[in-house]
């Protein structure tokens, strides 16, 4: 493995950031723009992560889709 304290970091950060978003959606607050931002970032966290862990790094794909399609979403204004 390669940079494991900065991948410990980001994937510390993706955890946090699972975190807040499992409080903002018990509080019935999932529908925020900051949600939004939220996914987005803990997604891009867990794609740098898994790109430098050779098992995973087939997934690292996968989290970029998925946080493209989160700004794409959410915040259409800002893609088109």
């Amino acid at each position: 493995m390669k940079n494991t304290d900065a991948m410990k970091m980001y994937l510390a950060l993706a955890v946090l950031l699972a975190i807040a978003e499992i409080v903002l959606l018990s509080f019935s607050k999932g529908s925020l723009p900051i949600s939004g931002l939220i996914l987005f970032v803990m997604f891009y966290a867990l794609a740098f992560t898994v790109q430098r862990t050779e098992k995973l790094k087939g997934l690292s794909f996968t989290f970029q889709i998925f946080r493209i399609c989160i700004i794409h979403a959410l915040f259409p204004a800002i893609v088109y």
